[in-house]
């Protein structure tokens, strides 16, 4: 089962999965501020899961990591990698 779900996860590019967590985190970002102004989340401490935010962040983390590796040694421009450390210490500062 798990060399079946690694070759599954070899097979998607990662630039897709970095896509979409990126949409995923998009929408999540703002819908959430959007439900609290409209009223929809009331006491929003109890409905919204901050464990949720860093599953993102690592998830998003980890795309990154294995994407700019692999483009790093094929291209060795580090402007990439100072811009992703840069992004996510903000990130992870904020959360």
């Amino acid at each position: 089962m798990i060399a079946k779900t690694l070759s599954l996860i070899s097979t998607i590019k990662a630039d897709y999965m970095g896509m979409f967590a990126s949409i995923l985190c998009a929408l999540h970002c703002s819908a959430v501020p959007v439900f609290i102004s409209l009223g929809l989340v009331s006491g929003a401490g109890h409905s919204h899961n901050h464990l949720f935010d860093l599953f993102l962040a690592f998830v998003g983390l980890l795309i990154a990591v294995f994407t700019l590796v692999k483009d790093y040694n094929t291209h060795k421009s580090a402007t990439p990698l100072i811009t992703a450390f840069a992004g996510f210490t903000i990130l992870f500062v904020s959360l």
